[in-house]
């Protein structure tokens, strides 16, 4: 009756009283490991609400856990479990929602090493009058970025600058061809476009 009313400390003393002349009764040792050990329980329960009070929730999981086998105090454990849980719950609603993160930018497009060696080239060969060698330095630049505007509008020059001097107009065809294309590939911003449009115009 103690035991069930959670006296632990005064069912261990009558326990300890029932002898059979020197020795403990059969009765009593059984009932006096199961003594010690809901002893144990009691205090696992008494730091978990301790615990709680303090506001240290992950503290009194690990009391509570270590108080789920008792046999004799199972309502308290259970209340102040319901008690945990609710605290917990409390803390979540009170925990200020972090906003999402903005979306990492992609990484800037690593310059083509290729396409700038070919640009470099080609822009010499046109400063020597080699408009042939030019081209065809360019045609290779737009076969690996095939809206590359630097390259395009590039091979509109050299074809335009080589068909000046021979009087070519086939070359003055692909001028505007390309020229033309750079008009399409070029970002609206580019400032190169009004000569461009400009090109067109006059070599109509």
């Amino acid at each position: 009756a103690l035991m069930a009313e959670g006296k632990f400390f005064d069912a261990e003393a009558t326990a300890r009283k029932c002898k059979v002349g020197e020795s403990q009764c059969p009765a009593g040792k059984p009932l006096l490991a199961a003594l010690s050990d809901e002893k144990q329980y009691f205090k696992a329960l008494e730091e978990a609400e301790a615990a709680m009070d303090k506001g240290e929730l992950a503290a009194a999981s690990r009391a509570l856990e270590n108080a789920k086998n008792t046999k004799y105090q199972r309502d308290r454990l259970t209340a102040l479990d319901q008690q945990r849980r609710k605290l917990v719950e409390e803390q979540i609603a009170k925990k200020p929602v972090e906003p999402p993160k903005p979306p990492t930018p992609p990484p800037a497009p690593m310059p083509n090493e290729k396409v700038a060696k070919l640009l470099k080239d080609a822009r010499q060969a046109i400063k020597e009058g080699q408009y042939t060698t030019a081209i065809e330095l360019l045609s290779e630049c737009l076969k690996t970025e095939k809206t590359n505007p630097d390259c395009t509008v590039l091979l509109g020059s050299a074809f335009a600058s080589r068909g000046s001097q021979d009087t070519n107009s086939k070359d003055m065809d692909k001028a505007r061809e390309y020229y033309r294309k750079f008009l399409d590939v070029a970002p609206a911003g580019d400032k190169r476009r009004a000569k461009v449009e400009e090109l067109l115009k006059t070599s109509q």
